[in-house]
């Protein structure tokens, strides 16, 4: 499970950057081809992420189910942390994505952006801190029980 989560917080950095680099690049650029393929590489990125993530929640409640103590605990911290990011992000970006469809000027548009951003980067910090805890709790109540 420690290996899957490591998996997941680099799939989402990787995945967060990459889309992130194309977005200013087919901005800066007015690149329509930049922009779709920056688009069909977050399609792939979402796919590999939800497949990486499913598999953690998977071996996350398989965990919490056969261990006890500590290693039940570190399990439930990942399969709920995974579980919240999902919520979290929602309730970030659904306001974001009203206020840039409502916006009529550029400065509204980029001060939205770079506030989504700022948020987006404390919530991916939160979650991949917990995902590390809950990950190396159960680690080591495996190791302890192996």
């Amino acid at each position: 499970m420690f290996y899957g989560a490591i998996a997941v917080i680099v799939i989402r950095l990787i995945g967060n950057v990459a889309v992130f680099a194309g977005g200013m690049l087919a901005g800066g650029m007015s690149s329509s081809a930049v922009m779709g393929i920056t688009g069909i590489f977050g399609i792939l990125y979402l796919l590999a992420n939800g497949i990486v993530s499913l598999a953690l929640l998977v071996l996350a409640v398989m965990a919490a189910i056969q261990a006890s103590g500590r290693g039940r605990t570190g399990a439930i911290i990942v399969a709920a942390t995974l579980i919240v990011a999902v919520i979290a992000y929602w309730i970030i970006n659904i306001p974001y994505q009203v206020v840039i469809s409502g916006a009529t000027d550029t400065g509204t548009i980029g001060t939205a952006s770079i506030v989504f951003l700022v948020v987006e980067i404390v919530r991916a910090l939160i979650v991949f801190a917990a995902l590390i805890i809950g990950a190396m709790m159960a680690r080591r109540w495996a190791k302890d029980n192996a």
